[in-house]
């Protein structure tokens, strides 16, 4: 199993998104279980940067998640996509770094899209948000 312990500790969301695309394209490629550690749940705002996983919040992601998963690192050579931690990750290590290359997760791409969708009462409320602006600014 490999883990992604400081999810959301680099970056913000959208590096939380690249981590967890990432995190499951390596371990889908080396056919490894994954898991990510357990944080608030809750369906509440987006109030606390380093602790709470938004995407359970934003997104319906299907992973485990674990109170401790203790390994070793496993860092990205730089800020461009590391082919050899791709292709020859070792199993019981945690992900570090920010992984902002869709070639990490390029062959379940679809999986990713479907997962990464907001949930449905979000968009909603987003499509609502969007019917306001246009009737307040019917210019833009």
């Amino acid at each position: 199993m490999i883990g992604f312990d400081r999810l959301g500790k680099n970056g913000r969301f959208g590096n939380q998104m690249f981590q967890y695309a990432a995190l499951k394209g390596i371990a889908k490629k080396n056919n490894y279980d994954f898991c990510i550690p357990s944080g608030p749940k809750n369906e509440g705002d987006f109030y606390d940067e380093e602790n709470q996983h938004k995407l359970f919040i934003a997104f319906n992601v299907n992973v485990e998640s674990v109170d401790n998963f203790s390994a070793p690192y496993a860092q990205e050579s730089s800020f461009n996509f590391d082919k050899e931690l791709f292709e020859n990750c070792e199993d019981n290590v945690n992900l570090y770094g920010f992984f902002q290359s869709t070639l990490y997760f390029k062959h379940c791409n679809e999986q990713i899209k479907k997962e990464l969708t907001p949930k449905q009462h979000h968009l909603e409320n987003a499509k609502k948000a969007i019917k306001h602006i246009k009737e307040k600014y019917p210019d833009y």
